[in-house]
This record gives C-alpha cells, structure tokens and sequence, in this order.
C-alpha cells in the first residue's frame, strides 16, 4: 500500500508517492458527526495489528477527502474537525 504526500510548499502541484509497508487491516470503525440537527457518516479509519492509522475522512471542499496515514504528516484536514466526529466499529 502507498500514500500520496504533497511536496513542500515550494511545489504544492507535485506529488510524491511514500510507502505504507506492512499495513494488514486489523479493524475498521466509521467516522460520525452527530448534533440535534445533524447525522453523518464522515469517514473510516482502518486500524492496522501494531495500532497504526489510516483514517479516510470527508475533506473540505464538496466531494474531497483527506487522509492521515503513518507516513503523511500533517496534511490531514477534515470537515467537521476529526475532535468533532466520534468512532463506531463496524
């Protein structure tokens, strides 16, 4: 498995491809906001066997996501905040 990372900021088009070696799904929880008014399913996160995450969530702009993943940094920016959505297993 591999991820996209964005390149420094001095490029912010290029792309560059790191690794995510050893990564066999161990668990999978879904992501939801919930309020008085609201209810959505925002995303997943795919908990490996050594407690590592990759968490797939609803990005910013309609139709994006965003990742976060061992190797990506922090480029992770979901919509609503990751603090605002809560966990269920599936």
């Amino acid at each position: 498995m591999s991820f996209l990372a964005q390149k420094p900021a001095n490029d912010p088009t290029a792309w560059q491809v790191t690794p995510l070696t050893n990564f066999r799904v161990y668990s999978v929880e879904q992501l939801i906001y919930e309020d008085v008014d609201v209810y959505a399913e925002c995303g997943l996160v795919l908990t490996d066997v050594a407690q590592r995450e990759l968490v797939v969530a609803a990005g910013v702009s309609p139709g994006s996501v965003t990742v976060a993943s061992p190797t990506s940094g922090d480029l992770f920016d979901p919509e609503p905040a990751i603090d605002k959505l809560r966990r269920r297993s599936l």
